[in-house]
């Protein structure tokens, strides 16, 4: 595939080592951050944009990794007002953090992404981009370089259907089936899933630090590695290198997610 960059050997490891799988892996996984700049390009934490963003929303790394060697990216609102969220903001943040995980660790067994609810309104879900979700979920199920091990959920509410909603037409079961809610209240019952000491402390029921010291530390983190996500910009499809097939099985399946999504959204 001469319209590819080099391929990272994290994705025939997302893949589990099959080349079939990896090989499209890397298709979609290079074709969707080329065709994707809302999530993939100016992705320097000091743009006034993610500058901004950071102090809405927090991130965090997590260091110490669960007994199986799982890596944790835990993410929550800082401020609540839904006028100040920027979806494709937050989801680039996510796209660097794991990115950043994978150059500073390498590959490690599996990824788990722990989301706090607390803060989030009905507000947030209308300035969702249907088009970026459908995006964000294919590259996530279809082109991610890491392997998912889980996605959990704390202080769900009432709110979670309405997302269940808009969410589950992207979403395929393998994913589904990842996804543990923990309800308001008795978040403890996701410590049979992460230990305490892999969970951030302050109003949340973990040991590490609260979590807005922890983004504050993953902001000067992703300032120290502004040239790493500088070079990820070279690494982009050379449309004039590729072949039809080649073309048909990656950029032409955003476009048939484009049409099924319009159709969603006439239904």
């Amino acid at each position: 595939m001469d319209h590819n960059p080099t391929t990272p050997s994290s994705k025939r490891t997302s893949c589990y080592y099959s080349m079939d799988e990896a090989k499209s892996c890397m298709e979609l996984y290079f074709t969707i951050r080329s065709n994707t700049p809302e999530f993939f390009s100016n992705r320097n934490i000091c743009r006034p944009e993610l500058e901004a963003q950071s102090t809405v929303v927090e991130y965090a790394c997590i260091g110490p990794k669960t007994p199986q060697g799982y890596q944790i990216i835990f993410h929550r609102l800082h401020q609540n007002d839904p006028s100040k969220y920027v979806f494709q903001d937050s989801v680039k943040l996510l796209s660097m953090s794991v990115d950043a995980c994978l150059h500073v660790e390498g590959t490690v067994p599996g990824y788990i992404f722990l989301f706090d609810m607390a803060g989030v309104r009905l507000g947030h879900l209308l300035r969702l981009n249907l088009g970026l979700l459908s995006k964000f979920f294919q590259y996530i199920q279809e082109a991610n370089p890491v392997r998912l091990k889980g996605i959990h959920v704390l202080n769900t509410k009432s709110l979670i259907d309405k997302i269940l909603y808009i969410i589950k037409p992207f979403m395929k079961k393998e994913l589904l089936s990842l996804i543990h809610f923990h309800q308001e209240g008795d978040i403890s019952s996701v410590y049979q899933y992460i230990p305490e000491s892999c969970i951030p402390g302050g109003d949340l029921p973990g040991e590490l630090k609260d979590s807005q010291t922890l983004n504050a530390e993953f902001v000067e983190w992703m300032k120290n590695l502004t040239e790493v996500f500088q070079q990820d910009t070279s690494y982009r499809v050379d449309e004039t290198k590729r072949v039809k097939s080649g073309k048909k099985n990656a950029a032409r399946q955003l476009e048939k997610t484009q049409v099924s999504l319009q159709r969603l959204e006439l239904d």
